[in-house]
């Protein structure tokens, strides 16, 4: 489980931090926030990253191709903590860190907890390393709850089917020449990676 877990996080992260790379300016939906970080920098429907690499389409399949092999290897882990003996692996999830836009560093709004509440609606969801809230001291304020959840084999099985659900639209999408889409569209994705319809985005 342990394995499955850092596999999936990791492949988070590496989609994340590639998207930065090239400038994505996804949605600012719910789900692409807490996917990829909305929010860390840039306004809205801009690129976070203020100087995005050229993206090509041969770029763009590599970076989908290495997520879905990324999901499926830690399918693999997870389908092993599923079948094996009992156990229960306690996490804090809003503990977790994920180095979005790559720059080596974790910082204190890379947090799983930092997406959850940037996708909104988890406003009471106490976030780590912050201060008590204002009107309180240290002393007197309450103590946070304690966020830890214990993970079993039947979380083992939830995420396996969890990283198929989340690999399959990708999987889709690779097993078609998307190239027409991408040179027409996905510059509103990509706003400055060097697309061939960049130059019309405003128009």
């Amino acid at each position: 489980f342990a394995v499955g877990i850092t596999d999936l996080v990791s492949t988070v992260e590496t989609l994340a931090q590639a998207l930065y790379r090239h400038g994505a300016a996804l949605p600012r939906t719910p789900a692409a926030a807490m996917l990829f970080g909305m929010g860390m920098g840039g306004q809205p429907g801009g690129p976070a990253n203020p100087e995005p690499e050229p993206l090509s389409y041969d770029q763009l399949r590599a970076m989908l191709d290495a997520f879905v092999i990324g999901m499926d290897g830690a399918r693999a882990y997870f389908d092993r903590a599923a079948a094996g003996d009992d156990y229960v692996l306690t996490i804090d999830p809003l503990r977790v860190r994920i180095d979005l836009d790559g720059n080596g560093r974790a910082e204190a709004g890379e947090t799983l907890g930092a997406l959850i509440a940037a996708a909104g609606g988890f406003a009471d969801i106490p976030m780590p390393d912050t201060p008590p809230p204002a009107g309180k001291s240290k002393t007197g304020a309450a103590p946070l709850p304690d966020t830890t959840i214990g993970f079993d084999r039947a979380d083992a099985a939830w995420f396996a089917g969890y990283t198929q659900i989340v690999a399959s639209p990708v999987d889709l999408m690779l097993a078609h020449d998307f190239s027409g889409f991408f040179n027409a569209y996905l510059h509103r994705i990509f706003p400055k990676a060097g697309l061939p319809m960049q130059d019309h985005s405003m128009g």
